[in-house]
């Protein structure tokens, strides 16, 4: 008896999820609406299955950027696909889930809705199957992530990575996983020059310029942090989380180090989420509906700029810049808690005077660096440091007089603050 001709299996058939996930941004592109992709991706992803899911749970598991996941939940929510709401057991937790109209949409699209895009014609299933390649070959170039606290309170150094290559999604999950978890991650040993330095930061978000101070002249996204041998002040030597005056604040910064003095020049980072956690029940009642006005005028911050501005400054720098943010802020991927006033910066309540701020601020800043909140990073040439200003502040330690230290930053968009 003869048997059936076994049907040609399609390339497209033999992915599995894992690598579906890797095709996820280019796959979307080829689905008819958006939102039927994006819920094609959380059922590919497992995400179905996991109730209630954060906002960073989902970018985990789509190994995707936050504001990327941040979008998608918008987009899904207008449809009425999914909702968030406060998890009931700890009610700092903004969870999504799917509507029941997102189910429908969901039983609909099978991974044989994969196959079926056959029909699209081609030019799709070359483009696919080339994409699969690729993702491959991604994933053999994968580095071993290790992490290494360096704190009980925030902070780990990452081995096992070559920044000045390429790396693969799965490395660069990893890296921002650890980032999420420790507020502030650092590398050693890196050889980072400005395209490769600036290549590495476009894998984690959108660089933007420093809005005092320009960059170099190849790399305007770049700012020199520098102090020379016959300055006395230091650039950022206060606790502050970055450019907290702008409408937009940056989500991350990075620095690498380019000369740094034999000893000295340290730097300092807290965990906000601490300093929010550690507060009375009373205190955060108060602090949820308190609004926090922040200036780039402030004195104190002011003078760590002034060296630069001599030099470098911005011809199209603005006078002041100013804005209000809550003071307790919710961290978009994360969904904790971080209290989100610093020295620097924060100036006063909205709705009260700088006097009747001052008390209640005053407390606050001491509360928010506690030595029990805070790490400490000493800094050797080809070291990079890459913190999360949402949750935690940092503190340039100036005790190194005489000596010259420069290292080169890059600050990376961000979105503006809500509040619980």
């Amino acid at each position: 008896m003869k048997r059936p001709a076994r049907k040609k299996r399609h390339p497209v058939d033999e992915v599995d999820y894992e690598t579906l996930a890797d095709l996820r941004y280019h796959i979307r592109r080829f689905l008819r609406t958006r939102e039927e992709a994006a819920l094609l991706l959380l059922q590919v992803r497992g995400l179905k299955r996991l109730r209630p899911v954060t906002i960073g749970a989902l970018a985990e598991r789509l190994q995707a950027r936050h504001h990327a996941a941040v979008q998608l939940v918008d987009r899904l929510a207008e449809r009425g696909m999914v909702r968030r709401r406060r998890f009931e057991s700890d009610r700092r937790e903004v969870v999504i889930e799917i509507t029941r109209r997102g189910e429908a949409v969901l039983r609909r699209l099978t991974l044989s809705s994969l196959t079926e895009l056959r029909t699209e014609g081609p030019a799709l299933a070359a483009s696919l199957r080339r994409l699969i390649i690729q993702s491959a070959r991604r994933g053999a170039m994968s580095q071993p992530v290790a992490v290494h606290p360096v704190s009980g309170a925030l902070g780990a150094e990452i081995s096992g990575v070559d920044l000045s290559k390429e790396l693969s999604d799965d490395t660069l999950a990893a890296i921002r996983r650890a980032w999420l978890e420790h507020l502030v991650i650092f590398f050693r040993d890196q050889e980072l020059p400005p395209a490769r330095f600036l290549a590495f930061a476009r894998r984690f978000g959108e660089p933007i310029e420093y809005p005092f101070v320009k960059g170099l002249d190849d790399f305007p996204e770049i700012i020199p942090v520098l102090k020379l041998e016959t300055e006395r002040v230091n650039f950022g030597g206060i606790w502050h989380s970055d450019t907290a005056y702008l409408d937009v604040p940056p989500m991350a910064s990075m620095l690498v180090a380019r000369e740094v003095p034999p000893a000295g020049g340290d730097t300092l980072f807290a965990n906000m989420y601490m300093a929010y956690e550690t507060l009375s029940d009373g205190m955060k009642r108060l602090l949820g509906g308190l609004v926090a006005v922040n200036s780039s005028a402030a004195a104190d911050v002011s003078r760590t700029r002034e060296d630069r501005l001599k030099d470098s400054a911005r011809a199209d720098a603005k006078r002041e810049y100013n804005a209000a943010h809550p003071v307790v802020r919710v961290h978009p991927e994360t969904g904790r808690s971080a209290l989100y006033v610093n020295t620097a910066h924060t100036v006063r309540f909205e709705g009260m005077t700088e006097e009747e701020s001052a008390p209640l601020l005053q407390y606050l800043y001491r509360h928010q660096v506690r030595p029990e909140f805070t790490c400490r990073f000493r800094w050797r040439p080809g070291s990079l440091a890459l913190w999360d200003n949402r949750c935690a502040q940092h503190n340039a330690i100036n005790d190194y007089q005489g000596q010259r230290r420069l290292l080169h930053r890059i600050t990376l968009a961000g979105e503006k603050p809500e509040g619980p």
